[in-house]
């Protein structure tokens, strides 16, 4: 199977991911508490390949800001289309910065 699309992590703490319409009962599409590692506590199997994202210390992922981040294979449920969606994230910053932010998720799709 072809993977065309990668749903990219890039920020430090909790990622949950809800399509719309998901009832309460069914539960969020994916869930990466990103504490220990970048797995998928949804049930829902979309576990994160890391790419030199640091897990432990405080409970929570460390990027260096430069080139590590967490990918998600592309898969049907993660498809959210045009409806209505919530995506939320927990991020840490230092007070000051020397840089912009960069991006807290992207979908890249290599055909478009």
């Amino acid at each position: 199977m072809s993977i065309t699309r990668t749903l990219i992590l890039v920020a430090a703490g909790a990622l949950l991911v809800s399509a719309s319409p998901v009832s309460a009962a069914e539960g969020p599409v994916a869930h990466w508490k990103l504490a220990e590692d970048g797995r998928d506590s949804s049930g829902n199997g979309h576990h994160a390949i890391n790419h030199g994202v640091r897990f432990g210390g405080d409970r929570a992922a460390t990027f260096n800001g430069v080139d590590s981040w967490l990918e998600i294979p592309a898969a049907k449920s993660l498809q959210l289309g045009t409806d209505e969606f919530s995506i939320v994230a927990w991020i840490h910053t230092a007070a000051e910065l020397d840089d912009v932010l960069g991006d807290v998720m992207a979908c890249y799709d290599p055909a478009t």
